[in-house]
């Protein structure tokens, strides 16, 4: 009879464990939040009337929400003035809110871009600006900081093959502005060409000497490699502001200091090095 008993209280806790196992495999359990959101843009220098993207990413490992008040601005902004932070708002037409869910949700580790594209009186003038992220029941709030500048004024540059700067004498016909001179080439008759050259000068760190430039049709770009040289440096352009037409790359590098791209169409591109953190600009080529 002991023995009876004995197997039978074993049979009874295992079925009991069992039972338990059934039950609590149905229950869902959550883990605790863990990680971050990232917001980021593009560039760091805007010019005025240009459209601003940003990007949030998710690193947390459940979904965030993310509250839409359209027809206000999607996420908060503000002006440096007087040495302060100066939030500023910004309405859209309510016709733009109308296919746009009130709450955003963006899963684990994914992400959103979208844009200021229907609020463009935020960023009509030039300045300091700080885009900031609020998450709901998150007490994250990520931000991003850029510039956001004038166009640009036209500028040129001496046609030399020297890589470095010219500087301009009482003799030359030359004038220097912002570390780059202009000048009209002469061929070998003596006349003058309508055409210039623009020098743009950049280092091992992808950083430029200029963040805007203006051309006409028919100007070459120039960008000479300032030493200590290491990696080669890669200018990609790409077209901005409804610009279709397409610019080659210039490489340059340790053995080749200098490349030049004329440009034969008018339009906006954006010049930036490829994977280096450095600085980005403009250049503008007009008729």
């Amino acid at each position: 009879m002991r023995i009876i008993w004995a197997i039978s209280f074993v049979v009874l806790v295992v079925l009991l464990l069992f039972a338990f196992y059934r039950v609590f495999d149905r229950i869902q359990t959550y883990s605790l939040p863990n990680g971050s959101v990232e917001l980021s843009v593009p560039y760091s220098k805007y010019l005025v009337g240009e459209t601003i993207t940003f990007t949030v990413k998710n690193n947390f490992n459940s979904s965030i929400q993310v509250s839409n008040g359209c027809p206000g601005e999607p996420l908060s902004v503000f002006r440096y003035e007087k040495h302060k932070w100066v939030q500023i708002h910004d309405k859209t037409n309510i016709k733009n809110c109308a296919d746009q869910e009130r709450t955003v949700t963006i899963p684990a580790n994914q992400s959103m871009t979208a844009s200021f594209k229907n609020w463009p009186h935020l960023f009509n003038k030039a300045g300091k600006y700080r885009i900031v992220m609020r998450v709901d029941f998150y007490n994250s709030l990520p931000y991003q900081d850029f510039e956001v500048i004038n166009k640009p004024k036209a500028y040129a540059a001496v046609h030399s093959g020297s890589g470095q700067p010219s500087t301009s004498t009482k003799s030359s016909t030359s004038t220097q502005q912002n570390g780059v001179s202009e000048h009209e080439d002469a061929n070998e008759g003596g006349s003058a060409t309508q055409n210039k050259v623009y020098t743009l000068y950049v280092n091992s760190s992808g950083n430029y000497n200029l963040t805007s430039i203006s051309m006409h049709v028919g100007d070459t770009l120039k960008i000479v490699y300032q030493s200590p040289y290491h990696d080669e440096v890669r200018t990609r352009f790409t077209p901005i502001n409804g610009t279709s037409a397409s610019v080659s790359s210039v490489t340059v590098d340790e053995e080749r200091h200098s490349g030049t791209r004329i440009f034969t169409s008018a339009g906006t591109w954006r010049y930036k090095a490829d994977d280096h953190s450095g600085n980005s600009g403009v250049v503008t080529v007009s008729k």
